[in-house]
């Protein structure tokens, strides 16, 4: 930072700075405060009150698309551009080293790895023959610093996933190439992981929760079984706690080798040291994972292990002190809504189908990057009309799930799929329908080269993964909203924004979301409409305050 300005420290700063530069020209002048004005009206903040920290503003950055400002990338990456050109005559910022040319000796080396890994290491190997680093000469401490600098010192976009990658390029250079600088660089693993596999259990501990996930299956007749089978995408969640929870143990010092079975595991003392280590782990406000890891070993104690019921009264005692107290939609999902009680971002929400529609007809030939998109579009679309949980989304079969009677397109999902066994029917508005149809024909056909009915098709025709499918729903709406938007959140919104018009119609916002009960609908969403109900509650007020008032009689009138 310049020593004539010493103490900016702020956007605003930096904004008189470039006002008062000699170096600059009106124009440019103009053009940088511009920009700056425009980043602090993006992050929502005036520049006095955001902090001149290149890492804090990168990562704020980060989080906001030109979609969601309702601009061109063209603009969106000027303004950007011009706001770093700013940041440099006043910061630390590190300027791109796209114009520095990398040395002979790097060079070779590049030379003999694939075009894609060359181009990884490209700006790596620019940074260190900028500072005159010759392959023979490089340390850790010179590759971390060029590792500090994107993080820390530039506006670029994904730094740490940029590291990432090139740091797995470095080391499979290290590994395949003997002349590469033997530098292994550590990874570091942000995941604190405690599930071990099956395979580091007792074997018999492995056969023991597969005979009992049959009988919660319904493939044993037992009379001690629970009433209800489980369906197969619950026994698979079941067979993962009950790993969890051996892991748990063994986190907690018990010798792996003395978890024989689930006697081991669902009893009171070891539930008990098993939900201490979950809860340890997890938010102790909600506890949510603790308590279905209860719910899971109580029902083991008392179908599988079957121990007496004074020790079975303890454990669902316990399991009933674990049970979470937020009744109703949480906390962070009524602060998700929050955006949705402005008409011009339900509006904008409803229109990215569309948008996505418009971008992709614009472009000039059809890729498979397009056909993700078209993809997305249509996926969007579906839950706006008809809002399903992801696995049923993504699983949707044309041939199983999609039916045209009377110029109609309907959507029928069997019982057995569905969460609750409910079956699911809906029909489709005409401009989902057309969507759905004109991805099918122009775009689908792209993504998959062996026949398949998936509308979704993922790697080899299968059904695209449900998380695949969320992720890639979430960052684009994403994109055009500026705020996340998971694909749960599609029946959440749904209901409010249905709730918001009639406010206390649970029994149709229960069919919509095909729950098996209104009384499931009303225990998630009543309250959810307390600002809609309040809003016709004020109009209501504002009308009578404007109704003339009836003049009284006065006593003495009155006694006449």
């Amino acid at each position: 930072m310049p020593a004539q300005f010493p103490e900016i420290t702020t956007l605003q700063g930096l904004l008189e700075f470039i006002q008062a530069a000699q170096d600059r020209t009106e124009l440019q002048k103009r053009d940088e405060v511009s920009a700056i004005r425009t980043v602090a009206k993006a992050l929502g903040a005036e520049p006095s009150s955001l902090p001149l920290n290149v890492k804090l503003l990168r990562r704020r950055l980060e989080g906001i698309s030109h979609e969601a400002l309702s601009t061109s990338s063209r603009r969106w990456n000027n303004v950007r551009s011009l706001f770093s050109r700013a940041l440099q005559s006043a910061t630390t910022i590190k300027r791109t080293r796209r114009g520095v040319r990398i040395s002979s000796a790097w060079q070779e080396l590049r030379q003999k790895l694939s075009r894609s890994d060359a181009l990884r290491l490209g700006a790596l190997c620019r940074f260190l023959s900028a500072r005159g680093v010759a392959p023979a000469q490089v340390t850790l401490a010179d590759l971390e610093a060029f590792r500090d600098e994107i993080i820390n010192d530039r506006l670029r976009a994904g730094p740490e996933k940029t590291w990432d990658g090139i740091v797995w390029t470095w080391n499979k250079a290290v590994e395949s190439m003997a002349d590469w600088p033997r530098i292994v660089i550590p990874r570091e693993d942000r995941r604190i992981v405690y599930v071990q596999p099956w395979s580091a259990f007792p074997a018999s501990l492995k056969a023991d929760v597969d005979a009992y996930l049959k009988m919660l299956s319904g493939d044993v007749v037992d009379e001690d079984a629970p009433p209800r089978a489980l369906r197969p995408i619950t026994l698979r969640n079941r067979e993962y706690q009950a790993r969890v929870a051996a892991s748990a143990l063994v986190a907690e010092g018990v010798p792996i080798e003395t978890i024989q079975g689930l006697k081991d595991i669902a009893r009171l003392d070891p539930i008990k040291t098993v939900l201490k280590h979950v809860r340890a782990r997890g938010d102790k406000v909600h506890q949510a994972n603790a308590f279905n890891m209860a719910n899971f070993l109580k029902a083991a104690a008392r179908y599988w292990v079957k121990v007496e019921d004074r020790e079975l009264d303890k454990i669902r005692k316990i399991t009933a002190q674990l049970s979470p107290k937020q009744k109703g939609l949480t906390t962070k999902n009524r602060n998700r809504l929050l955006p949705f009680n402005d008409p011009d971002v339900i509006s904008r929400f409803l229109d990215i189908p569309d948008r996505i529609f418009a971008e992709v007809r614009s472009e000039p030939r059809k890729t498979m990057v397009s056909a993700v998109k078209a993809q997305i579009a249509v996926a969007i679309a579906i839950l706006q009309a008809a809002p399903i949980r992801i696995q049923n989304l993504a699983a949707l079969d044309l041939i199983e799930n999609f039916s045209s009677q009377g110029g109609r397109l309907y959507l029928r999902i069997e019982g057995t799929a569905m969460k609750n066994g409910r079956d699911f029917l809906a029909e489709f508005p005409d401009h989902v329908a057309n969507l759905i149809a004109w991805y099918c024909r122009e775009y689908r056909p792209l993504l998959f080269s062996t026949p398949t009915d998936a509308l979704f098709p993922g790697e080899g025709g299968r059904a695209k993964l449900p998380n695949t499918l969320g992720r890639q729903i979430d960052g684009r709406v994403r994109a055009y909203m500026g705020f996340p938007v998971n694909p749960h959140l599609f029946r959440h919104i749904a209901a409010k924004l249905y709730l918001d018009q009639r406010p206390g119609e649970y029994g149709l916002v229960s069919r919509l979301l095909n729950h098996k009960s209104v009384a499931t609908t009303m225990a998630a969403y009543t309250g959810a409409e307390t600002i809609s109900a309040v809003r016709h509650y004020q109009e209501i007020i504002a009308r009578e305050r404007h109704v003339p008032p009836k003049t009284s009689p006065s006593p003495r009138q009155a006694r006449k």
